[in-house]
């Protein structure tokens, strides 16, 4: 796989935790007070990381260097801290709105 097609690929896949991240935005604004703190943390984390996951295809896409193996694995490495920490807040959101279709 090239560059390019591989960065079409991740923005894909960027694309749907941008959506999923929006609808936990959404769903913390039903919260108030030591809750919404709770989980704000995690909330800035995921902003975080998709910020850097952009920055780094926005280099690999205008850089495209010939050996790009560095940028996928911090891109990979990105998206599994991306995945994690979505995780830990599903957790933390399921223990505050127990009803799991509460927040979803």
């Amino acid at each position: 796989m090239d560059a390019k097609s591989y960065c079409d690929t991740i923005n894909h896949q960027l694309t749907g935790w941008k959506a999923a991240i929006y609808d936990a935005l959404l769903a913390t604004r039903k919260l108030e007070g030591t809750d919404k703190e709770k989980v704000q943390p995690a909330i800035d984390s995921l902003n975080g990381i998709v910020a850097e996951l952009n920055q780094s295809l926005d280099q690999l896409r205008s850089e495209c260097p010939a050996d790009w193996s560095p940028q996928k694995k911090t891109i990979e490495n990105k998206l599994e801290e991306l995945k994690s920490t979505f995780e830990q807040f599903s957790e933390k959101m399921d223990k505050i709105m127990p009803d799991s279709t509460a927040w979803v």
